[in-house]
């Protein structure tokens, strides 16, 4: 049998696929802390890893660890030169998001050149006034700059 530790929130839809699996045993754990998980760290033979910080000492408690993949695109969190040293491979959804952040970081753009918190504020305090403050500003015309052109800079450059 399998054992998968599988630490922090990942929605049912995704672990039903695992459960569908009869040679596979799931444990899970809360983020936090490794004293929550270290004993299903030490019996994985995966980890399916949120934002917990997963280190050398975690990952040397695991003898049978096969896999490591992080629920996100950042590996920040995963001492990554103990799992090379152990040739154990670490999968992240590189490109599982992208679209989603450059969306919001074009919103946050928009929030901020039409001042979107401050009139919603407003309108919530039924301060109609608000209007003729005149705090947006157009962006017909002007210039974008994005520091780094990865995956999510493209991805904000295709859409501006």
């Amino acid at each position: 049998m399998t054992r998968v530790a599988v630490i922090g929130h990942v929605r049912e839809e995704a672990i039903s696929l695992l459960r569908a699996r009869p040679e596979i045993r799931i444990d899970a754990a809360p983020d936090g802390p490794a004293d929550g998980f270290r004993d299903i760290v030490a019996t994985a033979d995966a980890i399916l890893l949120r934002t917990s910080r997963l280190d050398r000492e975690l990952i040397a408690t695991a003898p049978a660890l096969k896999v490591v993949s992080r629920h996100g695109v950042g590996f920040d969190n995963v001492d990554v030169a103990a799992l090379n040293e152990r040739r154990i491979p670490l999968c992240v959804a590189a490109t599982a998001n992208n679209i989603s952040v450059a969306e919001h970081a074009i919103f946050m753009m928009l929030e901020l050149a039409k001042a979107g918190r401050a009139h919603d504020a407003a309108v919530r305090d039924k301060r109609w006034s608000i209007r003729l403050e005149n705090r947006a500003i157009e962006l017909f015309g002007a210039r974008l700059l994005i520091v780094g052109l990865g995956r999510i800079g493209k991805a904000v450059a295709s859409r501006a």
